[in-house]
């Protein structure tokens, strides 16, 4: 069917509910099959390039229009994108990734508190140390064929679980509605190298003509929730609307090696319209739960103003879990992204959909970042949202896109490097590339006002990508992958994609830090810090047992993290000290008042009614 230019904003206000075919029914996998890493692999084939299924031509018929405004042109400019005041993050140790031999990349990558590197690409899974030496690499076939399966593995996933402190890994195996499969991996320990479990869930759960594919993951306290699209046989993407499947799946069965616990949602649909690239957002700090939040939008519309809170409320053990959604609406709108530019003018980039492709939940708000269209620049960019008012059945989106006049950008995911509290500050990674740069890596930062930082330019290219053959746009990417230091505040590891010399996709690995100083000072003892009256209408004032004479300065904090108000910065001498404020002028809501202070940081919380 030929595709039109005209589409509908969904901008439906009313809270819903997902439809789905699942029923209530938990199933129950055989215990795990054990494997340990460290055995010797012999599936490991050099220097063989598998091309990935072709892609369907739905989306390309839309894309080809917005390809047909552009212009490739090299540009030899050396402004940097979105210029900010704010320093870049500070890049700091960097090293090769994992060597793959599949395309595309499919960068993930997971670090725990010990410093173990996890990184996984489309054909293998290396571990390292935080300096780069290899303890461990092991190929994804090996995994499968260990289960006692293996057809064609892909789309690896990592996740680093802080609070038990294990390493989980998934990733596909088979693209046929008859050899589908989905390989869950549970490490035994908090060292990935020994032994992990390893479950094989079906693909193809309704015993029809359907297959899964791209698979995202993130755990709450209890479980992993792992969506996936069902394509038919023969599709591998954009030639029909999939359908999205949700796992629900118990975690600490899975530590344990302990036969696996699982639920799955289906056939979701909105306004009578499938819904599918739900992505599942993990906690910044802590795990929360019961419930799961995804978040999801219409990413094959040419523009839409509409994203998608999915809710799974309870546990698995609970017996109430159910599904819910509700419809959020942004500020700013997104769209399917322009193909990218790259050095070889004849072999533009894949730029896939509109979709969300990390989040974050911190301080009640779900960061997140998806590909879009970024008419300013008329080129690929990064929409960046903060989802607030999650329970109400209104949920809205403020957001912004970050873009440039001479790079494109592709492919982000998103991280928290900030310092808690009413802190948002986050850190974006993602790939770029121009008519005149070679596709490389990048990183900004999304600061404590919600503002971006200057872009670093993590890793450049050194040579353009060209992997598919003539008839295909060149694959570089689908996505990357990211992760804060859950014990070194501030500090982020990234994994994406970059031109080698002999023109292959390759992955860089990076550390990176934010530069915000207010970062490294300590915390002050909160004892002798209150507000009163709390709930507040005009006047606060605040009791504060001062240690000593100091400059101090009184600012407050809105609930996304913003500055809205800059209250004192003066002269305070040392003892019990009583501060009034006038905060009529807020409008009603939740705030943060921070004390700053050469001594250290304090935040109270209050309510302006």
């Amino acid at each position: 069917m030929k595709a039109v230019s005209i589409f509908i904003l969904l901008t439906l206000s009313i809270s819903s509910y997902a439809q789905t075919n699942s029923g209530s029914q938990i199933f129950t996998s055989t215990k795990a099959v054990s494997i340990n890493m460290s055995t010797p692999d012999t599936s490991w084939e050099f220097g063989v390039f598998e091309e990935a299924p072709k892609h369907g031509h739905r989306i390309d018929e839309l894309k080809r229009e917005l390809d047909a405004k552009r212009t490739w042109a090299p540009n030899t400019s050396k402004n940097v994108a979105n210029k900010k005041t704010s320093d870049a993050p500070e890049l700091k140790r960097n090293f090769q990734g994992p060597f793959n031999n599949g395309t595309p990349n499919d960068n993930s990558i997971a670090i725990s508190n010990d410093g173990i590197i996890v990184a996984a690409v489309n054909s293998n899974v290396r571990m390292t140390d935080s300096d780069g030496k290899t303890l461990l690499v092991r190929t994804l076939a090996s995994i499968a064929k260990d289960l006692g399966t293996l057809d064609r593995a892909f789309d690896p996933h990592l996740f680093y679980d802080w609070e038990e402190d294990r390493f989980i890994l998934i990733f596909l195996n088979g693209s046929k509605s008859d050899n589908t499969s989905l390989i869950v991996g549970f490490s035994a320990s908090n060292d990935p190298t020994k032994d992990w479990n390893f479950y094989r869930l079906p693909g193809n759960v309704h015993g029809n003509n359907t297959w899964s594919d791209y698979p995202f993951m993130a755990v709450n306290k209890y479980e992993l929730f792992i969506p996936v699209l069902l394509w038919l046989n023969g599709e591998s993407g954009w030639d029909s609307e999939a359908q999205e499947l949700i796992w629900q799946i118990d975690k600490m069965k899975g530590y344990a090696g302990e036969e696996l616990e699982y639920k799955y949602y289906d056939s979701l649909k909105v306004a009578n319209r499938l819904v599918w690239n739900t992505r599942p957002v993990p906690g910044s700090k802590n795990h929360y739960g019961p419930n799961m939040y995804l978040v999801a939008n219409r990413a094959i519309d040419a523009e839409n103003d509409s994203f998608f809170l999915f809710e799974i409320t309870n546990t698995l053990a609970s017996g109430k879990a159910e599904i819910k959604t509700r419809i959020a609406k942004a500020n700013v709108p997104y769209g399917i992204p322009p193909s990218a530019h790259q050095p070889k003018e004849d072999d533009p980039l894949r730029t896939n959909y509109a979709d969300v492709h990390g989040a974050f939940y911190h301080n009640g708000l779900i960061h997140f970042v998806a590909n879009s269209n970024a008419k300013t620049t008329n080129s690929p960019g990064i929409y960046y949202g903060v989802m607030r008012n999650l329970q109400s059945d209104n949920p809205t989106v403020l957001a912004k896109i970050l873009s440039a006049d001479t790079l494109d950008f592709n492919y982000p995911n998103i991280a928290y490097a900030g310092d808690f509290g009413p802190d948002r500050t986050c850190m974006i990674n993602f790939l770029h590339s121009s008519a005149s740069t070679y596709p490389g890596s990048s990183a900004v930062m999304v600061d404590r006002n919600g503002d971006f930082t200057n872009v670093l330019r993590v890793k450049e290219g050194e040579g353009h990508m060209n992997v598919m053959d003539a008839s295909d746009l060149e694959r570089w990417g689908d996505y990357t992958g990211i992760q804060r230091k859950y014990n070194e505040p501030g500090v982020v590891w990234m994994a994406g994609s970059y031109g080698n010399s002999q023109n292959r996709p390759t992955t860089w690995i990076a550390e990176l830090k934010n530069t915000d100083p207010l970062l490294s000072i300590p915390k002050i003892e909160t004892s002798g810090f209150e507000i009163f009256p709390n709930p507040a209408r005009e006047m606060i004032s605040i009791s504060i047992e001062n240690p000593k004479d100091q400059q101090v300065e009184f600012s407050v904090i809105n609930h996304l993290g913003q500055e809205v108000k800059r209250l004192s910065n003066g002269y305070l001498s040392a003892g019990q000290k009583t501060v009034s404020f006038n905060v009529a002028a807020l409008i009603p809501g939740q705030y943060h008042l921070v004390l700053r202070s050469n001594s250290g940081i304090q935040t109270r919380s209050f309510l302006v009614e």
